[in-house]
């Protein structure tokens, strides 16, 4: 990101400043799995009014909002279209959905929605809010998107897998949990 400062002789007319333009650029990206190391589809919202009219790549779900944040009326939709369509989500069975503390996975209708889905909501602290410096230039939303299914289906169920069972996190009651007490081989092989 450039500097706010310049240094330039008092009274010149123009200053010149090297800028990619997308330093206000942002997108979001919210992905999710389940303890059996089944990953759902990512949920991307972009910096922008309207969702891009170019097809985007199957297996993820792209939405629009002014800031890019991922606001409450969003995190309902993600709860609806990519919780509730999971394997298993349609049979109203028990569940829990363990989130971070981010104030829009706390708000009411986010709560009501996940009763309404008979679920329990857990919130664990944490943000990793890291920024890459640099010139970088945007790419183009479908790269974009291409770049997070690639990196997402890079992750491993077997790492999932470890990631629940090194949290504590089990399966539903009468579920079958053994594969979280497996002990893997090697999680970070692949």
């Amino acid at each position: 990101m450039p500097t706010p400062v310049t240094v330039h002789e008092k009274g010149e007319k123009s200053v010149i400043l090297k800028s990619t333009g997308n330093e206000k650029s942002r997108v979001t990206v919210m992905l999710a799995c389940l303890a059996d190391g089944t990953k759902l589809p990512p949920y991307v919202v972009l910096k922008r009014k309207t969702v891009p009219k170019e097809a985007m790549p199957a297996g993820i779900i792209v939405r629009a909002q002014e800031k890019g944040w991922m606001e409450t009326e969003l995190v309902v939709d993600w709860l609806k279209v990519v919780w509730g369509r999971r394997r298993g989500g349609l049979r109203k069975k028990r569940n829990m959905l363990i989130l971070d503390a981010f104030c829009g996975h706390l708000s009411d209708p986010v709560k009501k929605q996940v009763k309404a889905m008979n679920g329990d909501l857990v919130i664990i602290p944490g943000r990793n809010n890291k920024s890459a410096a640099g010139e970088i230039q945007k790419p183009p939303v479908r790269l974009l998107c291409e770049w997070i299914l690639h990196a997402w289906d890079a992750v491993s169920p077997k790492s999932i897998i470890h990631g629940f069972k090194k949290c504590c996190y089990q399966m539903p009651w009468g579920s079958e949990d053994d594969v979280l007490w497996e002990e893997p081989e090697d999680v970070c092989e692949e």
